[in-house]
């Protein structure tokens, strides 16, 4: 395997995948990724970063020589690191949910920290209204993602509903299919300990926002909220769940009927 970039949309199941690309790398590898990290980049060496220029990829192409590596980012996949995934020396792939459940999912991270006296980012919002420029922000960065044909995109509704599939279509990117069913039962059984995947239950933000809440979001992440409905019915059909992803919205837009608040309305 080349290097490996592990992007998501935050809250998008993005670490789950991640754990699962580790997994896949140190059964193929038979080494752990961590400790080559440190031995090749130093002591203090990351997996995540915020931002991936062509220098710091090259910089870690040339230090892993034979080894694979993973790193794991947020930020936009850049114009002239683009090439370096045409031309094979670099895979990824990204994750991606609704909004709105993202933004569920993040106040849930918020309560996490404060009752754990963190200080990270999340700790800070707690209302809706604190996390809608973010959410365009990570969407304005998704979709550079999105945009890369060598990119593989996997909806959180495939992640949350069945994480085996998940898995395996990983696997199968990263040019390692037939380990997929290994890999698969390896992250169940350490599903619960997985870091941020809090629920991993889809549409949550029906059932724990107030219609009031819902309203807004719909409003104020219109276009984000477009961009998603788009991308899930396009990539749940090509990865095969396209009854999966008709089910689910058609739960879904019934509750926001319920709710007279259907997306546009």
């Amino acid at each position: 395997m080349p290097l490996i970039i592990a992007h998501g949309q935050p809250k998008s199941g993005s670490t789950f995948l991640f754990q699962a690309a580790v997994a896949l790398r140190d059964r193929v590898d038979g080494t752990e990724l961590y400790a080559v990290l440190r031995r090749l980049l130093g002591q203090n060496a990351s997996v995540f970063y915020d931002h991936i220029p062509l220098e710091r990829v090259q910089t870690i192409l040339e230090a892993a020589g034979p080894e694979t590596l993973i790193i794991k980012t947020h930020g936009p996949l850049p114009d002239d690191v683009r090439p370096l995934l045409e031309q094979g020396l670099v895979k990824a792939f990204t994750s991606f949910r609704d909004p709105r459940d993202a933004c569920r999912s993040m106040l849930d991270a918020g309560a996490s920290d404060r009752a754990k006296g963190s200080t990270r980012w999340f700790a800070s919002k707690t209302r809706v209204e604190d996390l809608t420029g973010p959410i365009a922000h990570q969407y304005r960065s998704l979709q550079t993602w999105l945009d890369c044909p060598q990119v593989l995109a996997i909806p959180y509704y495939i992640t949350a509903n069945h994480q085996d599939a998940a898995v395996r279509l990983l696997c199968r990117h990263l040019g390692y299919g037939a380990l997929g069913r290994l890999i698969a039962a390896q992250m169940q059984e350490r599903r619960s300990s997985v870091p941020e995947f809090y629920k991993g239950i889809s549409d949550r933000f029906l059932s724990d926002f107030s219609a009031e809440e819902i309203a807004f979001l719909n409003g104020a992440l219109a276009p984000q909220i477009a961009a998603y409905e788009r991308h899930a019915a396009e990539r749940m059909a090509r990865l095969g769940h396209r009854m999966l992803h008709t089910h689910l919205v058609a739960l879904r837009n019934a509750h926001l009927d319920r709710l007279s608040l259907a997306v546009g309305a």
